[in-house]
């Protein structure tokens, strides 16, 4: 799927998101997806790697996340739900071992 041309003008490119990801820029990512439609920022979504995809997850609101949920194709849907769960319950679980002054693997 491609971009709509007139979602492009003035907002990032799927590699400006990826980049802005990297930077931890998380407010950038916000602003430009709260300019787009619905249909394209899941376009967008689903051309980033899949753990690209669940950062964004987390940084849609809570509001949008679900509207765009509705637009992914179902394998990316499924997974992205998959991926950012798992995340977060390994987020959870490692600051639970490092706060009992435990390390993983010990």
């Amino acid at each position: 799927m491609q971009w709509n041309d007139d979602a492009m003008q003035a907002r990032l490119t799927p590699s400006e998101i990826e980049q802005a990801l990297d930077a931890r820029e998380f407010s950038r990512v916000r602003a430009a997806f709260s300019e787009m439609e619905t249909a394209d920022i899941a376009d967008a979504i689903e051309q980033l790697d899949s753990e690209d995809r669940a950062v964004v997850f987390r940084v849609l609101r809570r509001e949008q996340a679900a509207d765009v949920f509705e637009y992914l194709e179902p394998a990316y849907s499924y997974f992205s739900i998959i991926e950012a769960s798992l995340y977060e319950v390994t987020a959870i679980a490692m600051k639970r071992l490092a706060d009992r002054g435990l390390r993983p693997g010990t």
